[in-house]
């Protein structure tokens, strides 16, 4: 059987047609996701993966925004202080204040890059499986 571009985009957009995007999170930004009933096992584990990805980058950006928002308003405190309590922190020092938090979250994000790699790649392959499953179920009803 020769796979065609235009079978493959039919069992990936069937995939995702009983998908359900709410509005995104106030902390952590990311929007959740719902899915319909899974028509199969594979079907199932593929929204399990999903779920814990969701779950996993959820948590970490919960935490990160929240961090990151604590630490920029303590900095503009200390800036304040500094100057007096006059004006606004400026581009220049906003900029610094960035650097040195990413800079000192450095190790934080590649393990979470690590982890998320790992999460996903295992995620792909199910999605890979599943859709491997779909297409010659599809072309043996045909037939």
């Amino acid at each position: 059987m020769l796979l065609t571009r235009s079978l493959l985009r039919r069992v990936l957009y069937c995939r995702h047609k009983h998908t359900l995007v709410g509005p995104s999170d106030p902390l952590s930004n990311i929007r959740p996701v719902q899915h319909l009933q899974p028509s199969s096992q594979a079907e199932l584990r593929v929204q399990e993966l999903e779920n814990k990805v969701w779950q996993y980058n959820h948590e970490f950006w919960s935490r990160h925004n929240r961090q990151f928002q604590e630490g920029k308003d303590v900095f503009a405190q200390s800036r304040l202080v500094d100057t007096g309590g006059e004006g606004r922190l400026s581009v220049r020092e906003l900029s610094e204040f960035y650097k040195r938090f990413l800079d000192d979250k450095y190790p934080e994000h590649l393990s979470y890059t690590k982890g998320w790699l790992k999460l996903q790649s295992k995620l792909t392959w199910n999605i890979l499986k599943l859709n491997v499953q779909q297409m010659f179920t599809t072309n043996n009803n045909k037939t």
